[in-house]
């Protein structure tokens, strides 16, 4: 994962669940049951190429993610959107979580 040092508060949390949940299974076993976790850097580059896509939205931007893990994407979000640019967040979560 990333350089811890310099991440936020919020993404080092995510990203120590993120290894927590990790350690719980298999990579075998993660892969038969499709959990994949999207390394931080990365959702933030497809949040910032959607972002260039729609330009200046004239709405708040909607936000969902049916797979919300650990929250890569929604962390990612928040790092690359004004907070108020954005309108509902919603997602569908595991109990397990």
């Amino acid at each position: 994962m990333g350089d811890v040092g310099r991440l936020p508060r919020a993404e080092q949390r995510r990203e120590h669940l993120q290894r927590q949940l990790d350690a719980l299974k298999t990579q075998r076993d993660r892969n038969v049951l499709g959990q994949f976790a999207t390394p931080g850097p990365l959702a933030t580059e497809v949040v910032k190429s959607a972002r260039a896509l729609l330009g200046t939205p004239s709405d708040k931007t909607a936000f969902m993610d049916p797979a919300f893990g650990t929250g890569a994407f929604y962390s990612a979000l928040l790092e690359v959107f004004r907070a108020d640019s954005l309108g509902a967040a919603r997602a569908q979560t595991d109990s397990s979580f």
